[in-house]
């Protein structure tokens, strides 16, 4: 999920003379690779005031993709198979989990199914997700923990409470008495519209485009040689 910043910048430009024009491509550039790093600036700024608690994982999955002269092309958003570098060995990218939250709709398993914590039995990480490896813990812990379908509720299952006693033997089983689920298998979870995504991206650039306009301007002029005192915009 993310936006390509381009812009008409005829307005900025028609007041030049000549001899400047030639390095319009290197201001354009400039401009752009600013203002996406100011929207990326203030995404993260935003994230938490309508996600609740973002993780680290998710928040620096914000990047940019620079602008070229022969493009006049910046990106801005999270990062995606297409877009941006995705750390080693992530399974499911930011942008997967971000663009239902910005749209709305329903995600499905890579794999068999989706593990969802049930909340009132399990107590996630600050994050609202799953502990690090508690799925693999409670599996590998058979005396306590079972994986199963029972009554058409699938997930991980823990025992507790009293052990049960054989009637016949008289003898005390090992497993108690009582199950509730701790992890449920989904086999896909929804997502209603909660992020806004583009209207951030969209009042942030109304906000700066003249501002980094102008440091680029004169920045590049400046470095290139073609600045005047009569220089202007």
């Amino acid at each position: 999920m993310n936006v390509n910043l381009e812009a008409n910048f005829k307005e900025f430009s028609k007041h030049l003379r000549d001899f400047q024009r030639v390095h319009l491509p290197s201001i354009y550039r400039n401009v752009l690779t600013g203002i996406a790093y100011e929207a990326q600036r203030e995404l993260k700024r935003n994230l938490p005031s309508q996600i609740h608690m973002p993780t680290p994982y998710t928040t620096k999955g914000i990047q940019v993709e620079k602008a070229e002269k022969d493009t006049l092309e910046s990106k801005v958003g999270f990062v995606s198979k297409a877009f941006g570098k995705p750390p080693r060995g992530a399974s499911v990218l930011p942008a997967e989990y971000m663009s239902l939250l910005n749209t709305g709709g329903v995600r499905f398993p890579k794999k068999k199914m989706i593990a969802v914590p049930v909340l009132k039995n399990y107590r996630p990480n600050k994050f609202g997700n799953i502990k690090g490896n508690d799925i693999s813990d409670f599996l590998g812990d058979k005396d306590k923990y079972f994986s199963a379908t029972i009554d058409g509720k699938s997930g991980i299952w823990k025992r507790h409470g009293t052990k049960k006693k054989n009637k016949k033997t008289g003898k005390q089983s090992k497993y108690a008495r009582k199950i509730k689920m701790m992890i449920a298998w989904e086999p896909k979870t929804k997502y209603s519209k909660t992020y806004e995504f583009d209207q951030v991206i969209k009042k942030k650039t109304r906000s700066v485009m003249k501002k980094e306009f102008a440091k680029h301007f004169k920045g590049v002029l400046q470095k290139k040689g073609a600045w005047t005192s009569f220089t202007t915009m």
